[in-house]
């Protein structure tokens, strides 16, 4: 995060060879700072819009937020042990990689569900869409 003396800047995200900026203004009082309990194991996170997605990988799960919001909503079912998400520009889809599952999921963010499962044959861990 780059901010300047009035709170307002960026904060950058990278992976692998994509990245983006997301404009962020950051309050320097102890009430901007709230962690949100996100059971499961959380690890991977993914943002795109207003939307935050994050593994949990010992649920088989997604926990789903706003930028801005007060809480995730979790247990959003995909495949065994999810490691890594990336989400469409939109933010209104998720692929998933299930590592133990040996697939990528597709999940509809505005439905809350997994609308398929791509079987790979192999261990998935990371994934990275393309512009």
């Amino acid at each position: 995060v780059r901010a300047n003396r009035l709170g307002r800047g960026t904060l950058r995200l990278s992976t692998g060879t994509a990245s983006a900026e997301v404009p962020v203004v950051v309050r320097f009082d102890s009430a901007a700072w709230t962690r949100y309990p996100l059971a499961g194991g959380p690890y991977g996170v993914a943002l795109a819009g207003s939307a935050i997605v994050v593994t949990q990988k010992d649920a088989g799960a997604l926990g789903v937020g706003q930028v801005g919001g007060t809480a995730f909503r979790g247990g959003l079912s995909v495949g065994s042990v999810p490691t890594d998400v990336a989400v469409n520009a939109a933010g209104t889809r998720a692929y998933v990689t299930n590592q133990f599952s040996r697939s990528l999921g597709i999940v509809d963010l505005a439905a809350s569900r997994q609308t398929s499962e791509v079987p790979l044959g192999f261990s998935t861990f990371r994934v990275v869409l393309s512009r």
